[in-house]
């Protein structure tokens, strides 16, 4: 399973985030995903992530954040807060191609 703003994957079970959102484009990030069938919700700011869950049963998954990895249960009506870190882009931000600049209104 792959979703979000980086990538929240499956690993054997076990769902991990790794999130590479420039920071500076946004406020907050929600979206969902089902593992193993019930509903995930994530709801990033920027240096908190809440993880939250509708379903029955508790779900596993490894919040990462920088080097570091955390290993965390969410359990339905009992949200879970972590700080997070951005990564460090790999490429540098990409620019419009020559002449498709945006317009700047004033």
């Amino acid at each position: 399973m792959r979703a979000g703003p980086g990538e929240l994957a499956d690993l054997g079970g076990v769902a991990s985030d790794r999130l590479g959102v420039r920071r500076r484009c946004w406020k907050r990030l929600e979206f969902s995903v089902r593992p193993g069938g019930q509903r995930l919700h994530v709801a990033i700011t920027p240096g908190k992530v809440e993880y939250s869950l509708d379903g029955e049963e508790p779900v596993d998954l490894a919040h990462c954040f920088g080097k570091r990895r955390e290993e965390l249960t969410v359990r339905p009506g009992e949200p879970v807060s972590r700080g997070w870190t951005p990564v460090k882009p790999l490429t540098p931000h990409p620019s419009q191609p020559p002449g498709r600049e945006p317009l700047y209104r004033a």
